[in-house]
């Protein structure tokens, strides 16, 4: 099949974006389909460079939703800016190539509706990774609009989402529409291992605000002192400083990130509650699918998966504290915390993985 790849918000190497774009175009390309991508306009050279190493790529999109003007009234005023964001994305589709299959791969309902008014005679799937009210407190109704507008205009558009906290957000407002269950897009690597022992501690990602990096230079401090190693990763190259023989500096992007957590022996996402509680975590999937337990905050939705796994322990409050306590208690109960988490990842490619995401995409809802 002749498949694009959508992303308006592909603009930089850090977050998500271009890791899961990437693993879905080289998935695809390895099944034989034949793929292109669609980026934001103005993306980075270094993440340009990575993603041409998969596929073939245009930067086309001139919105990211980053970066869409935050709405705060339910009135018409937000249903106006909404209207004027998708017609931008809509107008952009036009230059898009002719195609079996649109991947959203991070879908936001302003792209939804800009698919509405372009009415691309083509089958659209798109995965949901936030909250309806996620930059917009007029989210619900303006998902609403947009998928009553769908339906009334036929347009084939499949949705999915990886958390079930998240599906029960959706459900009520997609009506009678099915709406996917998928699989989380990341793999078990050749070289995870079983932990046996609590030496080294992990901190992945763009470390942000949202993420907790107002707490980390306290929290590396703690642990070296309580005899941890501890790993910092920042895929936004934004921090500084030097390795030492107890802590070591990853500062930039890297492919071989799910190598760099398999071989921590607990990641911590020090994460603030309000800004997870419905969305996963990669970092989180990354080291599950790896035998890695982990520190997340409770009511999170990386820390319902931790908890109903057994594989890691919770915080309750955004403090280093807190977060500290977390990281002693999983200490005091490595062993079965450990023998959960390989639990998990030994028969995590049986329900998860970037093979069996892109088999849900491509399958779609039966009806």
């Amino acid at each position: 099949m002749l498949i694009n790849i959508m992303d308006p918000a592909l603009r930089i190497s850090a977050g998500h974006h271009l890791d899961i774009d990437r693993q879905v175009a080289r998935e695809l390309k390895r099944a034989g389909h034949d793929v292109h991508v669609y980026s934001h306009a103005d993306i980075a050279s270094d993440a340009r460079e990575a993603l041409l190493a998969d596929a073939a790529l245009t930067p086309l999109f001139r919105i990211s939703p980053y970066f869409e003007t935050p709405v705060q009234s339910p009135g018409s005023d937000a249903l106006h800016a909404f209207a004027n964001t998708a017609a931008s994305i809509a107008h952009d589709l036009k230059r898009v190539r002719a195609a079996d299959l649109w991947i959203w791969p991070t879908l936001f309902s302003t792209q939804h509706y800009a698919c509405v008014l372009a009415r691309p005679a083509v089958r659209n799937v798109g995965c949901i990774m936030v909250e309806p009210t996620y930059l917009n407190q007029a989210g619900h109704r303006l998902w609403r609009h947009t998928l009553a507008q769908a339906r009334e205009s036929g347009l084939r558009f499949e949705l999915g989402v990886l958390e079930p906290v998240l599906r029960d957000e959706y459900l009520p407002l997609v009506s009678n529409d099915e709406l996917i269950a998928l699989p989380y897009p990341f793999d078990r690597i050749a070289s995870a291992n079983r932990k046996s022992q609590l030496r080294k501690v992990g901190f992945f990602g763009n470390q942000r605000d949202e993420k907790g990096a107002a707490l980390l230079g306290t929290l590396i401090e703690s642990l070296i002192q309580q005899n941890f190693e501890v790993v910092v990763h920042d895929s936004s190259g934004c921090s500084d400083g030097q390795s030492t023989n107890k802590l070591k500096l990853v500062l930039k992007y890297i492919e071989d990130l799910p190598a760099e957590i398999a071989r921590c022996d607990l990641v911590v996402i020090p994460y603030r509650l309000e800004d997870y509680k419905y969305k996963g975590s990669g970092i989180v999937w990354t080291a599950l699918a790896n035998g890695v337990p982990v520190v997340a905050p409770a009511a999170s939705a990386p820390g319902k998966l931790v908890r109903e796994l057994r594989a890691g322990k919770l915080f309750n409050a955004f403090s280093a504290p807190c977060v500290l306590q977390a990281v002693l208690d999983a200490k005091a109960d490595y062993p079965a915390l450990a023998d959960a988490a390989w639990t998990v990842s030994t028969g995590w490619m049986a329900s998860h993985g970037v093979r069996k995401f892109v088999e849900a995409l491509l399958e779609g809802s039966p009806h």
